[in-house]
């Protein structure tokens, strides 16, 4: 069996994060025939159930970079990766000198719920703009002009932060010299010139988390899609790696395929195609 697993923001969905109907349709058949197709995600559960909705999916798939793998049918997550409560720390106190105050993710063990804080109480338009569009799960609970609490190092998914290039950047190079956590920059898809930092434990990525689902639903092989630099260590770990043409020309680099963009819903008429459906 062939896993195929996909991307969302500027991959699968369209240029206002939306689904299709007719990609929509065709994940239902798809499913439907007996294929194993799901996403890999920046995002959380909050944001990817409702998106994928149109759809019904009914397959695990990798959420929030890695962190997590979850289930649409169920709303449970399978797994989670935690950060360290020293690595937590130092995060913090990194993020705070290059001035950058990120969104810090923290589920509860044996929870099923992530608890969102933000210490600035004033967010800036962008932040705003975020938060307005992930507040209509049960899944999420945000928690602005509030730091983390110091009980919650030991349950702290994801540090997420947004601001210009050059700060991002700095930090993110901070964490990696202190830190073995997964750190990385990438270009919002949304917004030109704003830079995104996710901090994850040691050893989360797509790759990782796209191979635990392989092994987790015994497929044979994966097909993978994608289109900005966080998706190249999945790309890379996939055995057939396909960039959309509106993808990052390293992407491009890196896929032995690339098909048409996301506007044409190219993604689920390859799969579909290759399927013979």
């Amino acid at each position: 069996m062939t896993l195929y697993a996909t991307d969302l923001d500027a991959t699968l969905l369209d240029p206002q994060a939306r689904l299709s109907a007719v990609s929509a349709d065709l994940y239902r058949r798809l499913l439907q025939a007996g294929k194993l197709v799901t996403f890999v995600t920046a995002r959380t559960p909050a944001t990817v159930e409702s998106i994928l909705a149109p759809a019904h999916p009914q397959i695990p798939g990798v959420a929030m970079t890695g962190a997590a793998i979850w289930n649409p049918s169920t709303r449970l997550y399978e797994s989670v990766r935690y950060h360290r409560p020293d690595d937590v720390a130092i995060i913090e106190d990194i993020c705070r000198q290059h001035g950058l105050t990120p969104f810090v993710y923290t589920m509860p063990r044996g929870d099923n719920h992530l608890l969102v804080y933000h210490a600035e109480p004033n967010l800036e338009p962008i932040e705003r703009e975020f938060v307005h569009d992930r507040t209509i799960s049960d899944l999420k609970k945000f928690f602005i002009g509030e730091p983390a609490p110091a009980d919650s190092r030991a349950c702290t998914v994801l540090f997420f932060g947004m601001g210009d290039f050059e700060r991002v950047q700095a930090a993110v190079a901070d964490i990696k010299a202190a830190t073995d956590c997964y750190a990385s920059w990438f270009p919002d898809t949304y917004h030109p010139g704003l830079c995104l930092l996710e901090v994850f434990a040691p050893g989360v990525s797509k790759a990782e988390g796209l191979l635990q689902l392989k092994e987790m639903l015994g497929a044979d092989n994966i097909v993978a899609f994608g289109d900005n630099l966080n998706d190249i260590p999945m790309l890379r770990a996939a055995d057939t790696a396909v960039a959309v043409e509106n993808a990052h020309l390293d992407v491009k680099a890196v896929a032995d395929i690339i098909i048409g963009p996301n506007t044409a819903d190219s993604v689920m008429r390859f799969i579909a195609e290759r399927e013979g459906l």
